[in-house]
């Protein structure tokens, strides 16, 4: 499919439509495997929402959380769309359009838990915990519009040349 990689797998979406917006979860898993070393990422999406549909100005977002995973390594991600604000706490934590998360190396206890949620599931809802992590490898953030940065290094920017040498 790309340069390098490919991307493969199957999900559907259920939508549920109001008077101004609709609202799209997915169900299923993708897959993401690099040519040259043939590591393979499971992915899963947030939830999307699409304002504006009918008046106003048409918006779309991201909400909950995109998982990556690679259950060969250990590996875990998880990136939040949300920016938590509430009716008590009207500042949001998070620029618009903008994410943050992080990138684990998990135990096998929750490997083992990830691996039965999908057989069971096509959805997930996870919240990794202090007890599942061994180590903390970095953190990620950025604005899905803008740019994508892990780690401090800036992997996608828009308007320059797609992808970075991983």
């Amino acid at each position: 499919m790309g340069k390098g990689y490919k991307a493969y797998g199957s999900r559907e979406f259920v939508a549920s439509i109001s008077a101004n917006s609709v609202k799209t979860k997915y169900y299923g898993y993708n897959y993401l495997t690099f040519n040259n070393t043939k590591t393979k990422f499971i992915v899963h999406y947030p939830l999307a929402l699409m304002s504006g549909t009918a008046i106003g100005r048409r918006v779309l977002e991201f909400t909950k959380k995109f998982y990556f995973f690679n259950l060969e390594h250990n590996l875990y991600c998880e990136v939040d769309f949300d920016d938590h604000s509430s009716i008590f706490n009207k500042k949001p934590k998070l620029p618009k359009n903008g994410f943050v998360g992080s990138i684990y190396r998990i135990n096998d206890q929750f490997k083992e838990k990830l691996k039965e949620e999908m057989e069971k599931n096509k959805e997930l809802d996870l919240s990794i915990k202090e007890k599942h992590i061994e180590e903390k490898l970095d953190d990620v953030h950025g604005n899905w519009l803008f740019e994508i940065v892990i780690g401090g290094k800036t992997y996608w920017e828009y308007g320059k040349d797609w992808g970075h040498a991983l």
